[in-house]
């Protein structure tokens, strides 16, 4: 089994000893949640994946107005739910600079891009997706694992040219599976 690592307020990192992984997931959480809340989900891949590093970041707390402005860890603000094209997804950039400053230090250390995923469950799904297919394109990704999530802030995402092959899993569902 791997090694955890605790970041304090900023994650939590699943990895087998230094310099022994050939693959990075960054698995983010949903709305109000924190790594700590996935930490069992990215030990559970990671004893499946042994040669995979999992970055479980947390999302800085904000005002998220469609809770009545009440502070919360989000990856960014939702206004509501009626109108996911229009949002305006405030914070939403800070947090994709977060992801990729994570993924560029995993470049750094040897794993190019082509070996990395974006993974999220609801809002972290949604960070998944916008910021996954919108990367610059010698930054495309292995793939993405999109659990309950959406595009947010549609009206603002651009595809970038080159990204329209990325493997997407985009999960939903009502029934839970044991497998």
């Amino acid at each position: 089994m791997g090694r955890k690592e605790n970041l304090g307020d900023k994650g939590i990192i699943v990895h087998p000893d230094e310099g022994k992984h050939s693959a990075t997931i960054v698995l983010m959480h949903g709305l109000g949640d924190s790594a700590d809340g996935w930490i069992d989900i990215a030990e559970q891949f990671h004893q499946q994946l042994p040669w995979v590093k999992f970055i479980v970041p947390s999302a800085a707390s904000r005002p998220i107005t469609m809770n009545g402005g009440f502070q919360m860890p989000g990856w960014y603000d939702i206004v509501g739910l009626d109108d996911r094209a229009g949002e305006s997804c405030e914070g939403i950039e800070d947090s994709i600079t977060l992801v990729r400053d994570l993924m560029s230090a995993e470049n750094k250390l040897g794993i190019p891009y082509d070996r990395m995923m974006l993974a999220g469950f609801s809002q972290g799904g949604a960070m998944s997706l916008f910021a996954g297919l919108q990367l610059p394109i010698e930054e495309k990704l292995a793939g993405l694992l999109v659990m309950s999530g959406y595009c947010p802030g549609y009206s603002k995402f651009n595809l970038t040219p080159g990204m329209e092959d990325v493997p997407v899993l985009h999960c939903h569902g009502t029934e839970y599976v044991n497998m």
